[in-house]
């Protein structure tokens, strides 16, 4: 590690104070590449969003000091549409009706309130917000290591029952050696537990909940079909 990223480290640890870790942290994992691919993991997917931004092309790059000297021309433009936008925020709220609410529900009903003076047709946000949870969730699946094997196992018996321990057996039996070779395929069976408890509300989306069940000295886990509630599915958020 360099000493660049030691001050950093140091830096960060200062603000966000020594008990957090700022690669892991969602208040700074979008300055590390810690969410490889925009994949929040577990239940910071519904208090996520994910923007991959297209690349620039050649021809079309400017210098931060042309940037900025075109900023200061459009800004009172951008200022008057963020402020078309919250009027119509402030009245409209009140009236707002979504059928189904996500987990930053306020957010949720302040932007369709806002959607009239951003110019946008009703259920514009709400739409491209399922749409946005349905591809981070599905990234932060293919991320996983043990995702694609237990699908597969899950698929193929139409769910499973048994220990962590039994589990990874299984799990190591039908993976690739390739894939175990993987740094963080789990090495035992208190590391997978800890990646499936993680892992718990994307393949709960993906089909399956997991249930966990304390009998004698083991804990047992069961993986159950679930039938995916989406809010999208419903009519959307409107004026």
């Amino acid at each position: 590690m360099s000493n660049e990223h030691r001050r950093r480290i140091r830096h960060e640890r200062t603000l966000f104070g020594s008990g957090r870790d700022p690669f892991r942290d969602p208040a700074t994992c979008h300055s590390h590449q810690y969410r490889r691919d925009c994949a929040p993991i577990g239940s910071a997917g519904p208090l996520s969003g994910c923007v991959i931004a297209p690349p620039i092309p050649e021809d079309q790059r400017l210098q931060e000091s042309t940037l900025l000297r075109e900023f200061e021309r459009a800004r009172p433009r951008i200022l008057g549409g963020l402020l078309d936008a919250i009027s119509s925020a402030l009245k409209n709220h009140a009236m707002v009706v979504v059928p189904s609410l996500p987990r930053m529900a306020d957010f949720a009903v302040w932007v369709t309130a806002a959607e009239p003076g951003l110019g946008w047709p009703a259920g514009t946000f709400l739409s491209a917000y399922w749409d946005n949870l349905s591809s981070a969730n599905e990234l932060a699946l293919e991320a996983s290591p043990i995702t694609t094997t237990l699908l597969k196992l899950l698929s193929q018996q139409g769910g499973w029952k048994g220990t962590s321990a039994e589990l990874l057996q299984v799990l190591e039996s039908m993976a690739s050696p390739a894939v175990q070779r993987n740094e963080s395929w789990p090495k035992n069976a208190r590391s997978l537990s800890g990646q499936i408890r993680r892992l718990a509300p994307n393949l709960r989306k993906a089909g399956w909940e997991i249930r966990s069940i304390r009998r004698s000295h083991h804990r047992i886990l069961e993986f159950v079909p679930w039938m995916p509630v989406r809010g999208r599915e419903g009519p959307a958020g409107r004026v």
